[in-house]
């Protein structure tokens, strides 16, 4: 059986983190980020996402920022980036 290897970009950190999802203009929904990167990051959310769709996120302390959700596993969700986060880590 052959080995899967990691095809991350960036390196990822795992710190669980209450934030909020937006859909287009609607309302704000919960969401936990599991973990995250300078490329994207990997959530749960009982809102309806679907592969493709636009979104913005909301975490802490920093400004809203736009991603496209990139893959779907039930309520856990994939989501690329728009912009990239690198100033956040340099």
């Amino acid at each position: 059986m052959a080995e899967s290897k990691d095809q991350r970009r960036f390196a990822r950190w795992k710190q669980p983190e209450k934030a909020e999802i937006t859909i287009g203009g609607g309302a704000p929904a919960a969401c936990t980020v599991l973990d995250f990167s300078p490329g994207g990051l990997r959530l749960t959310t009982r809102a309806p996402l679907a592969e493709g769709m636009a979104v913005t996120l909301t975490l802490d302390d920093l400004p809203p920022f736009k991603a496209r959700v990139v893959y779907v596993d039930g309520e856990c969700y994939g989501v690329a980036f728009a912009d990239g986060l690198q100033y956040v880590f340099r």
